[in-house]
């Protein structure tokens, strides 16, 4: 049977810009529940603690929220003309999710929600909370609950099989964020960083972990390139134990044996911090 205030929602949401719209009791099944407990215990979370400390009210929405009862699940295309993976030919290029290349969506979403939620409760009054990845709900499991797509091994949702380009100005791509060198992103300081990703998705990470991504990027290179070996062992020297570590990992992946053996001496010596000790720990790769 249809629900007409189901409907018009949907009607509203659609006509407002939504790509998907679902609705869907405000519970998660036990299989999602031990799916996130098993997750954990894997240790898959990694350094992401806040992950862990939220697992319970994550695994159950009216743990956050007691009086919920429906969830309206929202989606924005967010496609790209281009194909994404045509970079992956050029290793010295950074390559970016696509959501991240333009406009930060938290931002975007928020307002259209907003939007919708004052249109809703001019109808139905009643308490709405609205939320954008950022409460510790299981947003993929739900969404998948709610019919808007379902769950790959990759743990993303997945309702692509027809996307277009998307239509939203905000989710253009910045061009300085369209192949950057990989060289010229190592180098960012904090300053750089705060403007080159201002308005992006990208800033959320902040300096220390882009960086380190970065560098990992370049372990993962062919070795060899003056470069790349230049721009990992510039990082040597970040104030970051974060930086240097993940400099000390992509130095040995690039240099010449016998450079990073002389560089290595060098720095057990002078460093302090034990996780970048214990990365300067290896000889030279096999």
């Amino acid at each position: 049977m249809v629900d007409p205030i189901r409907e018009a929602i949907r009607d509203r949401a659609l006509s407002s810009g939504f790509d998907a719209v679902g609705f869907a009791e405000a519970r998660l099944g036990a299989e999602a529940r031990a799916g996130l407990s098993e997750f954990i215990a894997r240790g898959y979370h990694g350094d992401m603690g806040w992950l862990a400390s939220g697992a319970e009210r994550r695994g159950d929405p009216r743990a956050l929220w007691p009086e919920a009862r429906t969830l309206v699940v929202l989606g924005v295309n967010y496609a790209p003309e281009d194909d994404p993976t045509a970079l992956l030919g050029h290793p010295d290029r950074g390559v970016f999710s696509v959501y991240a290349r333009g406009r930060d969506y938290h931002d975007t979403l928020k307002r259209r929600l907003g939007t919708l939620a004052h249109w809703i409760e001019g109808r139905w009054p009643g308490a709405l909370k609205l939320f954008v990845d950022t409460a510790p709900v299981m947003e993929k499991p739900l969404a998948a609950q709610a019919g808007i797509g379902w769950q790959g091994k990759h743990t993303n949702l997945v309702w692509n099989k027809f996307a277009h380009a998307s239509r939203e100005p905000d989710f253009l791509p910045r061009r300085e964020l369209t192949a950057p060198r990989l060289v010229d992103l190592a180098g960012l300081d904090d300053a750089g960083f705060r403007r080159l990703f201002a308005g992006t998705a990208v800033k959320r990470t902040g300096r220390n972990r882009f960086v380190r991504n970065v560098l990992i990027a370049i372990g993962n290179t062919e070795p060899g390139d003056p470069d790349l070996i230049a721009a990992a062992q510039h990082n040597l020297d970040d104030p970051s134990p974060l930086v240097r570590a993940a400099a000390a990992w992509a130095f040995r992946r690039q240099a010449p044996p016998e450079r990073y053996e002389a560089e290595r001496a060098r720095r057990l010596s002078l460093e302090d911090d034990p996780v970048v000790k214990e990365e300067w720990g290896g000889g030279p790769p096999p």
